[in-house]
This record gives structure tokens, sequence and C-alpha cells, in this order.
């Protein structure tokens, strides 16, 4: 028979991925420490000092995509300013329209580069969080960070395009594979976000579910040295029924994940994906809720262990001998 000892050792065990429950929802570099058994390969451990270069590569180039997006908004807003002389110089040609075309075309050039800059500052955001994840293993990372550095290598291309061009046509034209280059990086970027999101989840809900079987023991045993579980009982089903959703959640997402993926229609797939986000974000509040009922249990434990505890004091013999072992092994 285990002693009741072991049982607090296993809810220890239980109580140590708390926090897991609570920070799988972060999106940014916190450690999670994820086994090889899980996922498709060997696990990786990022160096302290390599995390720290990833996260100052990551606060940079946010830094970067914000003054980019400010500066492109900003020149939208100056077009847009001057529709109606727009409009005019197309109806009405007059002498100053010729100027006033090359002054818009260069607005419009500037607009352009600023959204290439902020595009490849985002992939650079991303790459940061891939090269910093421990859940994803070193073939995933160098395969989805070579794609992110071929879409910046292809957007660097289109800059000097639009760059060079020195006609209305010529800047369409670069906007057009602009805007194509956008809509793929649109897409396989929620796919690579999502993939880390999954891989952390994944575990944790990995973990959850290994615990359920764990907390049954815990119950048994109880049960089988005549101790009222009841309270217990239901506090461990509200446990197993938070992690049931989270499962459901999460296989639902990782289901619509893998349709947007194989999607052509790139519409459809950022549709999924956002559908595909909402059900992690319900998996993830799940295991909130399933995180709370942990320190529930706990709590229950304690009170079932401080009772024992009293029992023995009034009359030895009718104490359980697993929570007498317990008291003893402690004091020695």
């Amino acid at each position: 028979m285990k002693k009741i000892i072991s049982l607090f050792l296993m809810l220890l065990m239980v109580i140590s991925i708390a926090p897991l429950l609570v920070n799988a929802e972060k999106d940014g570099m916190e450690k999670v420490n994820k086994p090889a058994s899980v996922g498709t390969g060997t696990a990786r451990e990022v160096k302290n000092e390599n995390k720290e270069t990833y996260q100052q590569q990551y606060e940079l180039a946010k830094a970067e995509y914000t003054q980019n997006r400010e500066n492109y908004q900003n020149a939208k807003s100056e077009i847009l300013a001057e529709r109606e002389r727009i409009k005019e110089c197309q109806t009405s040609e007059t002498d100053d329209c010729p100027q006033f075309r090359e002054q818009i075309r260069e607005k419009n050039r500037e607009f352009l580069l600023g959204v290439a800059d902020a595009t490849i500052a985002h992939l650079n955001e991303i790459i940061s969080k891939i090269q910093a994840s421990e859940d994803l293993t070193e073939d995933e990372i160098n395969k989805i960070v070579e794609e992110l550095q071929n879409y910046i290598s292809e957007i660097e291309d289109i800059k000097g395009k639009i760059t060079s061009a020195s006609t209305a046509d010529e800047l369409k034209e670069a906007f057009r594979e602009l805007k194509n280059t956008r809509n793929k990086v649109n897409k396989q970027s929620k796919l690579y976000v999502g993939k880390l999101w999954t891989a952390r989840l994944g575990f944790v809900i990995e973990r959850a579910e290994g615990l359920e079987a764990r907390l049954d023991r815990i119950l048994n045993e109880l049960e089988s040295q005549g101790y009222d579980i009841s309270s217990l009982s239901e506090t461990i089903n509200n446990f197993n029924i938070a992690v049931s959703k989270a499962r459901e959640n999460y296989d639902l997402a990782t289901e619509k994940m893998n349709e947007a993926r194989t999607t052509s229609d790139s519409e459809h797939a950022i549709e999924l994906l956002r559908e595909s986000h909402e059900l992690l974000v319900s998996a993830n509040e799940n295991l909130k809720t399933a995180h709370d009922i942990l320190k529930d249990i706990n709590d229950i434990l304690r009170e079932l262990r401080t009772s024992s505890a009293g029992a023995s004091t009034d009359d030895t013999s009718g104490s359980s001998p697993l929570f007498m072992k317990a008291n003893n092994q402690e004091q020695a």
C-alpha cells in the first residue's frame, strides 16, 4: 500500500505544472521545458545568453515594425488627403499636374517601401520567437527560419523594383507583387505563430491528462482508508472536465490549422487561422480553470491531512496509518 506521503509527493508534482497552465497562453520568450518524448524530434534547450540575444532582436524588430507602420500610415494619409486634386488632374490637365503627379508617385513609393519594411520587421519578430523556442525541434526551427528568410529576400527584391520604378505602371506592378507576397506572408506567419502555441499547449495538455490517473490513484487510496472523498471526488471530476475541454478545443484548433495549411484560398486560410486562434484561446482558458482547480484539490488534501493529524493526537488507535507514517517521515 502506498504511503500518504507518496500521494502528497504526487500532488507536489501536480502543483508544479500549475505555472505552465497559466503561462501557456504567453506568446513571448518564456521557457517551457518539454521532454524529448513530446513533439516530432529531440527537445532543444536555449542557453540564457542566446535567449537574451533573441529577446533583443525581437524588441529591435518590434520597434522597427512600429516605426515603419507609422511611416506608411502617414504616407497613406497624405495621399488620401489629395484625392480631390488627383481627380481634378485626371479630368482636367493643368500646368502643375505633371509636377503634382510626380509628388504623388513619390508619396506612393514612400508608402510601399514603408509597407515592405514593416513586413520585413514583422518577419524578423517571428524569426526571433522561433529561434528562442524550446517547444520545437532544431530541424523544425531551421526549416521555418529558412522559409521566413526566403520571404524577406523576396520582399527585398520587390523593394528594389519599387525604388527603381520610373513610371506609374512600374510602381503598380511592384505594388501587385508586394501585395501577393504579403498575402502569403500573412498566412504563413499566422501558421508559424500557431505552431508555436500549439506545441506549447499540446505539451501542457499532455501533462494535465497524465495527472488524471494520478489523481484517481490518490482518490482510491484515500477511499480505501475510509475517508470521506465526496468533495475531493467532485473537485477531481471538475479538473478532468476542464482538461477534457482543453483537449477538445485544442484538437479542433489543430484541425483548422491543418486545413488552413493545405488550402490554396488565402482568404479562407486566414479565416480558418482566426477560428483556430479563438479555439486555442478557449483551450488556454480551460487550462487556467484546471490550474485553479488543482489549487482546490491541494486545499482539500491539506484539510484531510490536518484532520488526520488531529485524530492521531486524540486517539492514535483510530488514526490512518498512512497519515501516521507521513507524519513520522516528516518529523524524521
